[in-house]
């Protein structure tokens, strides 16, 4: 069992008030400690100088503090008032802080008690960024045993041909790793391929859960390579939420264009574009996104049952199966034939086609001569599935039947992408411009403060909160400091 610790935080700050207005409150990012906050009081007051017991400085203290992990834990320091330093132009949003109620009342871009290391800022370079599903062919091994992936897992893309989900030969591993066998430390680099013998041949693998998300981007070191729509070493791994569920099921999808390209979640199954529908594929608008009123496709009539473009109305959602059965992509089965032939639309990456692409007869998945020279062409079967919306506004191709209220499942399929916002979690770091975001900690679209606090030589958010100091948990002991 790890011990308990008495955990003291000493501060004079904002003292000149009475009755005293500073609080205090600790966090672990592992759940170690469940938050909570203390008023320190003037009345209490301990020595912090051995040589003269009359320079005392008040203190408060929170009791049996269990630390597990080795981690940074955070403690803030906020001036309880309930005066909003938040700079905001609405006047209504100024009584949104309370005094002496143990909260800041920081609510992003709206409120928020002066606290320890305030600083005004303009948002964090991979705010708004569009986040893409970490693809079925891309698994890591767990490592850990907790089912969750965690930085420095093995990571593998399969080779193509490659169904098993363990190690095969041919599978590449994306980033570099470190693999111990009898007792010997053996090193692959990224990129390195799988041969026979190697020790991890064979090791089980494990779907990316649906909670992560990668930054596809060109290749930085290679002006050649443009984004190619699977995960490479060099690409962001971001965690976009824990424990959803789908918040509407079994929605209507309809079509717009000439070729039923452009597909929309038909929300209130209106039969025409309406508010809140939500764009799976647009050339207007981003992907994903949910209309609104005054949006340019509002109002537009959804493409019917006649020709050209025959039995669109509402589409058919499908997914293909590999050899082992697992799913594998995703198509709008546009004219019902249950299997894929041109027109249909790619609703995932398939080799080098993107999503919203439209199947063409000389594509290869548009289905092959067998016997060559027959006539005779085969075509992919496809399996009718229902869409569902997660809480979060994803569509996803639901894989596994459950019963309600449906969770998100790891087969489960999205097929459309994520734009981060204010406190999404950075899984790997992030480079951008110069400017290093660690893992671990989340995304800021920055706040503008009527009064800053900056906090001279401590640092701040580590623990994954940018208003906490932070405090190192090692393995033996862990490391505070007097503020």
């Amino acid at each position: 069992l790890s011990p308990t610790y008495d955990l003291s935080v000493q501060t004079d700050l904002w003292m000149e008030t009475n009755p005293s207005v500073t609080s205090a409150r600790i966090r672990s990012e592992l759940s170690d400690i469940v938050a909570y906050a203390r008023n320190i009081k003037k009345s209490t007051s301990v020595s912090v100088c051995e040589e003269d017991n009359e320079v005392t400085m008040p203190v408060t203290t929170f009791h049996n503090i269990d630390l597990k992990y080795r981690e940074y834990i955070g403690v803030e320091l906020w001036k309880d008032d309930g005066v909003n330093n938040m700079f905001i132009t609405s006047p209504d949003e100024c009584d949104d802080c309370k005094p002496h109620d143990l909260s800041d009342n920081y609510h992003e871009g709206v409120s928020s008690e002066l606290y320890l290391g305030t600083l005004s800022g303009s948002p964090d370079l991979d705010y708004g960024r569009s986040l893409t599903a970490i693809p079925k062919t891309v698994l890591y091994y767990d490592a850990s045993g907790n089912a969750i992936f965690g930085l420095g897992e093995p990571v593998y893309r399969k080779r193509i041909g490659n169904v098993l989900r363990e190690v095969e030969v041919g599978d590449i591993r994306v980033y570099d790793m470190q693999y111990s066998a009898n007792g010997n430390q053996i090193k692959y680099p990224k990129n390195s391929v799988v041969r026979d013998g190697d020790p991890d041949l064979g090791n089980i693998l494990n779907l990316f859960g649906s909670d992560l998300r990668y930054f596809d981007e060109p290749d930085p070191f290679n002006s050649e390579n443009s984004s190619n729509q699977t995960l490479d070493w060099f690409e962001d791994i971001y965690r976009i939420g824990e424990g959803e569920d789908y918040l509407e099921y079994d929605v209507e999808i309809r079509a717009l264009g000439a070729q039923n390209e452009l597909l929309y979640v038909d929300l209130d199954n209106s039969g025409d574009v309406s508010r809140d529908d939500i764009r799976i594929f647009s050339y207007d608008f981003n992907n994903g996104s949910i209309v609104r009123l005054g949006d340019t496709d509002i109002g537009l009539v959804f493409n019917s049952d006649t020709p050209p473009s025959q039995m669109v109305d509402p589409v058919t959602m499908c997914i293909t199966r590999d050899a082992m059965l697992y799913p594998e992509y995703g198509y709008a089965d546009i004219d019902r034939s249950g299997s894929v032939t041109p027109g249909d639309i790619r609703l995932t990456p398939v080799a080098d086609f993107s999503p919203g692409t439209v199947v063409s007869a000389s594509d290869f998945d548009a289905g092959y001569e067998d016997p060559p020279g027959s006539g005779i062409i085969v075509h992919t079967p496809l399996e009718e599935r229902t869409i569902d919306i997660s809480e979060s506004n994803i569509v996803f191709i639901r894989v596994v039947d459950d019963t309600p209220p449906y969770p998100i499942h790891g087969e489960d399929i999205p097929i459309t992408p994520f734009v981060t916002y204010a406190g999404i979690r950075r899984i790997t770091e992030v480079t951008i411009a110069g400017n290093t975001y660690e893992a671990g900690t989340r995304i800021s679209a920055g706040d503008v403060y009527r009064h800053s606090f900056k906090a001279n030589m401590l640092r701040l958010g580590a623990n994954g909160n940018k208003r906490y100091v932070d405090m190192a948990v090692t393995w033996q002991n862990w490391y505070g400091c007097f503020l």
